[in-house]
């Protein structure tokens, strides 16, 4: 089966690009018109720092679904299909593997299915990639905590930004296609605060309130983050704030503390032994402040590691949000060095560069950061 697999991988990226329909170039694009609907809605709710979210995903202004399947059908190419994928928001991708597993079966059953969520294939970045823009929402989300190599950093990243009806749901798809929900996937050790912790996140409504108190005694126990003794004594509130306060409520303890002791809440959680647990609440910290800062420190370090995974990860996931946004305020925070990374980490897969990540960046192809 890995055989077959790699197979077809290296018959779509050996074709010839004059073999494709020279109709399949669209130039009458535009930015998507209706965002996606998979956002934490809290994530910068009340936050006047935050410039707006625009995503970067272009779409035609027409798109005929049974004209395109019909010629992509006609010579199919799984890569000429993510192609055109990389211009169609998430809906119509599963629109258009619907109707190719009910009218192509050969096609979906030989040449897409035997490519999707397969266990045991050798690290294959274009397999990764092809994956990455055929699921999009809570399916991509468990498609990336399956099979990404770093999978700590990713499963922070999604407890932390995801809502508890996303989270549900993502543990749900997880369940059902391996052994054990999302708990399954941390570090395995007798940390019963760090289980309570994701526990919490799973099934407790995180709060929507943007009322916030100063004189709080809840909220603002900044001994939590200076007396490492008493933070040591007093885990369960620490759990309760970070997995239960709202986005709003902890952003305003971030200013708090930074007005009183001049140095910002991320730093000082990170001090002492960074547990899994302190992580958490230093990315929910970082969220909370500034989701496109969050996302666009996420993506310099991914380039500046050469991470492809992890770049992939924030394109395909953002894209039909606020990726526009995010590649804005990377290009703001670093040099022309970091932004010449994201190019570099494909320097042997440029296909997965030009085809994938620059189309959904916005650019045009054949375009350099």
């Amino acid at each position: 089966m890995n055989l077959l697999i790699i197979y077809v991988l290296n018959i779509a990226l050996d074709r010839d690009s004059s073999d494709i329909d020279p109709k399949s170039k669209r130039t009458d694009l535009e930015v998507l018109y209706k965002p996606s609907d998979y956002v934490n809605e809290q994530e910068n709710l009340g936050n006047d720092e935050v410039i707006p979210s625009l995503p970067s995903l272009l779409v035609p202004k027409q798109a005929d679904l049974m004209e395109e399947i019909k010629r992509i059908s006609k010579n199919f190419n799984i890569w000429d299909m993510i192609k055109l994928f990389v211009h169609r928001p998430s809906e119509y991708k599963d629109a258009f593997v619907k109707e190719i597993e009910a009218s192509f079966h050969s096609i979906y059953f030989g040449e897409i299915s035997i490519i999707m969520r397969k266990f045991g294939l050798p690290p294959n970045p274009y397999f990764y990639a092809i994956n990455s823009v055929l699921f999009s929402k809570e399916n991509l989300d468990a498609f990336h905590l399956k099979y990404c190599f770093n999978v700590r950093s990713i499963i922070r990243e999604i407890l932390c930004t995801k809502s508890q009806r996303q989270l549900k749901k993502i543990n749900e798809i997880f369940i059902e296609e391996s052994r054990g929900g999302l708990l399954a996937l941390v570090p395995n050790d007798r940390s019963v605060y760090k289980r309570e912790f994701i526990n919490q996140l799973l099934t407790v409504q995180r709060s929507t309130s943007m009322y916030f108190d100063i004189n709080d005694s809840f909220l603002m126990d900044f001994k939590l983050y200076t007396d490492h003794n008493y933070y040591k004594k007093n885990k369960e509130k620490f759990i309760r704030i970070f997995a239960t306060a709202s986005y709003y409520q902890i952003r305003k303890i971030c200013h708090e503390y930074q007005k009183r002791f001049n140095k910002t809440l991320p730093s000082s959680i990170s001090k002492g032994r960074d547990s899994f647990l302190k992580k958490c609440a230093k990315t929910i910290c970082e969220y909370a402040i500034n989701s496109h800062k969050y996302y666009a420190k996420l993506l310099r370090k991914a380039a500046s590691h050469r991470d492809m995974q992890r770049i992939i990860r924030i394109v395909t996931s953002r894209s039909e949000i606020d990726l526009t946004t995010i590649f804005r305020e990377y290009r703001n925070m670093y040099s022309f060095q970091y932004i010449k990374s994201i190019e570099n980490a494909f320097f042997d897969h440029i296909e997965i560069y030009t085809d994938i990540i620059l189309p959904l960046l916005g650019l045009e192809k054949g375009t350099r950061l």
